[in-house]
């Protein structure tokens, strides 16, 4: 069984021991997104101020292009960011600047993210068809009786849920584990997680239950300063800036305080996230061999 109190402290620990490195990457996700915000509103144009329902994304909708590239930028500075996270857990003295490189588990990375992207679309769609092909069937055979069919539903997606959570954990010390092996291998990962789901389970929770309150807060200061009960992260930042753009002054106090809310929460939730995944790999990792030896890159 994995070291559930190891795991959950490699995440936490960073916050203690390396704040400014969490600081960090807080500030240059943050900073990153408000760039990318303020890009998005001046090349694709206004959103609707409502913040809600299929009028807030109009604006999204005139220009695939510049989105997706802004979706590369972003996926570029948050791979950066993580292997900098796992970095900073697996091999500790690297004490470079806040363990950030740029380099070729950069890179990695960046396809491994895609690849699951790629696998979780398929994945989707193949789920999406069988659930509605055995909806249908069960309705079918069972006289069409709508109640039997809502039942069997309600237990398949119930079943889906269960599947998905297993997945998520048994393949959660993939990312990390890149930086070790020098290579994308999802097996690896699967193989490294045996016999240890519901330990890592355990420890997956605790460490996102001890986000919550932090979160919950940031969150609600958001939808203050934002004027609106809900807002994703698509529109968050070009609604900031089309407010500001507007001519209210104060707009200008109201995003400095969003940038430091949200750069100490950035920071703490990659901390706790990548950390607690690279904590895991480094404890399930000293558990059947050696532990990750240092990257000789990050000493010289």
């Amino acid at each position: 069984m994995a070291n559930i109190g190891a795991i959950v402290g490699g995440g936490f620990g960073l916050i203690r021991h390396r704040p400014g490195a969490v600081l960090a990457w807080g500030a240059i996700y943050t900073g990153a997104s408000a760039a990318l915000g303020y890009g998005q509103l001046r090349l694709i144009g206004p959103l609707d101020p409502t913040i809600g329902g299929e009028a807030a994304l109009d604006g999204l909708s005139r220009g695939v292009g510049v989105q997706l590239l802004f979706g590369l930028a972003s996926l570029v500075v948050s791979s950066v960011l993580s292997a900098a996270v796992f970095r900073a857990v697996l091999w500790p003295q690297d004490r470079g600047f806040a363990s950030i490189r740029l380099g070729m588990d950069e890179v990695r990375l960046i396809g491994l993210t895609l690849i699951v992207y790629v696998l979780g679309m398929i994945a989707g769609i193949v789920g999406a068809l069988g659930f509605a092909f055995l909806t249908t069937l069960i309705g079918l055979l069972f006289g069409g009786s709508p109640g039997v069919a809502a039942t069997f539903a309600t237990l398949v997606m119930a079943g889906l849920m269960g599947l998905i959570v297993f997945l998520l954990v048994r393949l959660s010390v993939v990312y990390p584990l890149v930086l070790v092996r020098k290579r994308i291998s999802l097996d690896a990962g699967w193989e490294l997680t045996r016999g240890h789901f519901w330990s890592l389970l355990g420890a997956y929770m605790l460490a996102a239950l001890a986000m919550m309150v932090p979160v919950a807060i940031a969150l609600f200061a958001f939808a203050v300063i934002i004027g609106g009960s809900s807002f994703s992260s698509a529109t968050f930042w070009p609604l900031l800036f089309q407010r500001m753009a507007g001519g209210d002054a104060q707009m200008l106090l109201q995003f400095v305080a969003v940038m430091a809310i949200a750069s100490l929460l950035t920071g703490m939730v990659l901390a706790v996230s990548g950390g607690t995944a690279a904590a895991a790999v480094k404890d399930l990792l000293a558990r059947g061999e050696a532990a990750p030896a240092p990257d000789a890159a990050a000493l010289d």
